[in-house]
């Protein structure tokens, strides 16, 4: 008898085993999938990661860039004869400390016509390339809006003649 109920028993633990194998296997293929959403999502944190980073850096940036805006001291030109006299002689002072060399400037109208009242400077100068480089970007640096309405650059050698018509954007009549 003992070998008989050893037999059962042993039937009874290997039909156990066979019927946890059966409930068991799904489970593993379960924590198998489980774990491979894991690595997924571990590697979606990880982009989105760098995706965060660079987002805090642009901002940075945009933030560094309203600062600079912030501090520059440009403004529309008061329209008064002062005033104006006092650009045309700084555009002059800008000829010259980048090594144009002045041919001819005249003081155009103004334009009220337009939403954006200005005065027209018009300008004749003689230079090179890099003279008018640093030019430009010293026009740029003025203290009020300019903005080029004509840039020509006649053939020639080294020494070109330059034609400009700046526009210096003045406040508007209350």
């Amino acid at each position: 008898m003992k070998s008989k109920a050893s037999t059962t028993i042993a039937l009874i633990g290997v039909g156990l085993i066979i019927a946890s194998s059966g409930v068991l296997y799904p489970i593993q293929g379960s924590v198998t999938s489980l774990e491979d959403e894991v690595h997924l999502l571990n590697s979606q944190r990880v982009a989105d990661e760098a995706v965060q980073l660079q987002v805090q850096e642009l901002h940075q940036q945009v933030l560094e860039v309203r600062e600079q805006s912030a501090n520059r001291a440009q403004r529309l030109c008061p329209d008064t004869p002062e005033a104006l006299q006092g650009v045309e002689t700084l555009v002059l002072e800008h000829v010259i400390d980048t090594g144009l060399v002045s041919v001819r400037m005249d003081s155009g109208s103004t334009n009220r016509s337009g939403r954006f009242p200005f005065r027209a400077i018009d300008l004749v100068v003689e230079g090179n390339a890099s003279s008018l480089l640093e030019f430009l970007t010293a026009l740029e640096g003025m203290p009020w809006v300019t903005r080029l309405l004509q840039l020509k650059v006649e053939q020639g050698a080294e020494q070109r003649r330059i034609n400009l018509q700046i526009a210096v954007m003045l406040e508007a009549e209350s």
